[in-house]
C-alpha cells in the first residue's frame, strides 16, 4: 500500500509496531507447527520402543491358564497412533498455512514501514529546505533594509 498523506511520528511508529507483531505472529505460527509435527513423531516412535520392550505374561496359576501379550496390544494403539498422525498432521499443517496465509494477507494490507518511513523523512527534509531559503531571504532582506538604513543615515551627516 501507498503512504498515507500527513502522517504523524505516532502512526508511523503504530505502524512499524503492527509489522513487529505480524513477524513474531508468524515465527509463532511456524514453531507451533514445527513443535506439534515433533511431539507427533516421539509419540508414534516412543510408543514403537515401549512396545518392543514389554514382556509376554502368563497366569497359569493351576498349571493351566491364559498368556498375554501385552506388546501386541501395545504395538495396536501404537498403529492407531500412526494412524491418527497420517490425519492430523496434513490437518496440522493446512492449519498453520491457513494461519501464515492470515498473516501475509494482514501484512499487505497494512502500511509499509520502510516505505513511510522515507516518505516521512524525505518530508521532513523538504520542510527544513524551505525553512533555510526563507530565512535566508529573510536575513538578505533585513541587510538590504539595514544597509540602505545606514546609507541613509550616513548621507544625513
Amino acid at each position: 500500500s501507498t503512504a498515507p498523506e500527513n502522517m504523524m511520528y505516532s502512526d508511523w511508529n503504530d505502524c512499524m509496531q503492527g509489522d513487529i507483531e505480524r513477524d513474531l505472529a508468524s515465527a509463532t505460527a511456524g514453531y507451533h507447527g514445527a513443535l506439534s509435527g515433533f511431539v507427533m513423531d516421539m509419540v508414534e516412535e516412543g510408543l514403537g520402543v515401549v512396545c518392543g520392550a514389554i514382556p509376554d505374561v502368563m497366569i497359569a496359576p493351576f498349571g493351566a491358564g491364559v498368556a498375554l501379550n501385552p506388546g501386541e496390544i501395545c504395538s495396536q494403539v501404537a498403529e492407531l497412533v500412526g494412524a491418527i498422525k497420517k490425519f492430523a498432521g496434513p490437518a496440522s499443517e493446512f492449519h498453520f498455512a491457513k494461519k501464515e496465509y492470515d498473516i501475509q494477507k494482514e501484512g499487505y494490507a497494512a502500511c509499509n514501514p520502510l516505505q513511510i518511513g522515507f516518505a516521512r523523512a524525505f518530508c521532513d527534509i523538504h520542510c527544513v529546505r524551505d525553512a533555510v531559503i526563507r530565512g535566508d531571504r529573510s536575513i538578505i532582506r533585513n541587510l538590504e533594509l539595514a544597509t540602505k538604513k545606514t546609507n541613509s543615515n550616513l548621507q544625513k551627516m
